[in-house]
């Protein structure tokens, strides 16, 4: 950035406050300010780029600044440098420091995070160096992880069979028999029905389980055996996320006397 941001600064003044002069700052004047009052981030989405940036007519040697940080619950990111201590290089006039959320499966409120940079005796602080602003900023992390509503799940989703979609016919997600199950139409491209329970009790592997038998809904009908029912496999979870409606579905096609070899792999994404 070199003197860009000090001169972009000095012209930021100029504009906001008309005729008001530009303050002397003074040939050895600088300070170290956030790039911005505020941050945020989806807990998903890795890291959250913090700017630590130094207002200087130059930059002779390395610049070490400390700040700190606090929130609810530290556990839920990790910040580098951990010690609170980043470096702006000679020469340069902007360091960075990097929140990174932990990615989970919970439904957990937005957590907010303080980063203030700590009084010292070479720079002042703050915007103009006045630490008024932007000697401070926070940081916040949104929850990506939504709270099951069945209802949401309804509607029409196009699907892929093993990762691969030839045209992506289409099922349609209604209602289920009973509470928390919903009924997939045409899954398989079948034209039948078939019927899944969901469970979010652990919302760190929320879980589908086939209830097509139970309930008489056949994935097909075959002139042979009879009715095919979609079945919950015994070596692959099918899961589901809440905050997109994508269900990601492995069943096994069973009649009356017994299981076809192999398994069926569909992925849901909700139109």
């Amino acid at each position: 950035m070199k003197k860009i941001f000090y001169m972009l600064f000095a012209a930021a003044l100029i504009t906001a406050c008309g005729d008001v002069e530009n303050p002397d700052l003074g040939k050895d004047s600088k300070w170290i300010q956030f790039g911005a009052k505020s941050y945020s981030g989806n807990e998903g989405d890795g890291k959250i780029m913090v700017p630590i940036q130094l207002a200087s007519i130059d930059n002779p040697d390395d610049l070490s600044v400390q700040f700190t940080f606090e929130s609810s619950d530290n556990t839920k990111f990790n910040v580098v440098p951990a010690d609170g201590n980043v470096t702006i290089p000679k020469g340069e006039f902007e360091a960075f420091v990097e929140i990174t959320p932990v990615d989970n499966s919970d439904v957990n409120e937005n957590l907010s995070i303080k980063l203030s940079l700590v009084e010292n005796d070479k720079y002042k602080l703050g915007l103009a160096g006045e630490g008024l602003e932007q000697n401070s900023t926070t940081v916040t992390i949104l929850d990506d992880d939504c709270p099951l509503d069945i209802t949401q799940f309804y509607g029409t989703y196009l699907a892929n069979e093993d990762g691969y979609c030839d045209g992506c016919y289409e099922v349609v997600v209604s209602a289920g028999p009973v509470p928390n199950t919903l009924t997939l139409s045409n899954l398989y491209e079948t034209g039948g029905t078939t019927i899944i329970e969901l469970d979010n009790s652990n919302p760190s592997s929320p879980l589908i389980t086939y209830r097509s038998k139970e309930f008489d809904a056949a994935l097909q009908v075959s002139s042979t055996y009879g009715n095919v029912w979609a079945t919950t496999p015994s070596d692959n979870s099918s899961s589901f996320r809440t905050c997109d409606q994508y269900m990601d579905l492995y069943f096994r096609r069973c009649v009356s006397i017994g299981c076809f070899s192999g398994q069926v792999h569909i992925q849901l994404t909700k139109k």
